[in-house]
């Protein structure tokens, strides 16, 4: 499902466009790696992807064996992503939560970003959000009760922050983000890039297949 909770539907104009782009251009700016049979392949988080531009689709590297990756919301990302920038983005110390934004307002009501379900499965169990998130090939942060820094794309960090629960105060989750973040991605495609991160940290190290985990839906209020 996207932002507005519709299933996901690739633009053919997507893949038009990424055909149209000089590869080493986008290597250069993304620390993507030109694959030898055409196309980009860079690391998502814990696992090898290539973006097969003339096969337009994108493959999973798995026991040594490239697979497809059925997975419409990591393809809608991958395109947004190598079809959206246009330089070498410096990545600073300058990390912004969602309201520091500039379309901070999108951020709000059905739009909020989708931690819900992440908050409920390790708000209150510290241990399981690192393996998770080391599984992930995640960089622990002295930030918060514990905080990792996530790489859905090479030059993309997305850090999750964790504050544990006690008698008087609920577990609380955020996430913060590089500010070069909105040179490149709308408010909905971050959106989009949140939640497949959260699904990788809710399939955690369960994960053998290279596949991220089906929707997870908060509770309802």
């Amino acid at each position: 499902m996207d932002h507005n909770r519709a299933p996901i539907s690739i633009p053919e104009e997507y893949w038009e466009k990424l055909c149209r782009r000089d590869v080493t251009q986008l290597c250069n700016w993304t620390l993507a790696q030109p694959h030898p049979e055409g196309g980009l392949q860079f690391r998502c988080l814990y696992r090898e992807l290539w973006v097969d531009v003339g096969r337009r689709c994108i493959k999973v590297l798995i026991g040594g064996s490239w697979e497809n990756l059925d997975d419409p919301m990591v393809t809608m990302i991958t395109l947004l992503y190598f079809n959206g920038v246009n330089a070498l983005l410096p990545l600073g110390k300058d990390l912004v939560g969602p309201k520091d934004l500039k379309e901070a307002h999108y951020f709000t009501g059905d739009h909020a970003l989708p931690l819900a379900p992440v908050l409920e499965r390790y708000g209150n169990d510290l241990e399981g959000f690192r393996r998770a998130a080391t599984h992930l090939h995640g960089q622990a942060l002295a930030m918060a009760d514990s905080a990792f820094r996530l790489h859905p794309f090479p030059r993309v960090p997305v850090t999750y922050l964790i504050w544990a629960g006690d008698d008087e105060f609920s577990p609380k989750l955020s996430v913060l983000f590089d500010r070069s973040i909105e040179k490149v991605f709308s408010a909905s495609a971050i959106w989009t890039l949140v939640k497949v991160v959260s699904h990788a940290l809710l399939r955690g190290p369960m994960d053998t297949h290279g596949q991220f985990c089906q929707e997870a839906r908060p509770r309802t209020q």
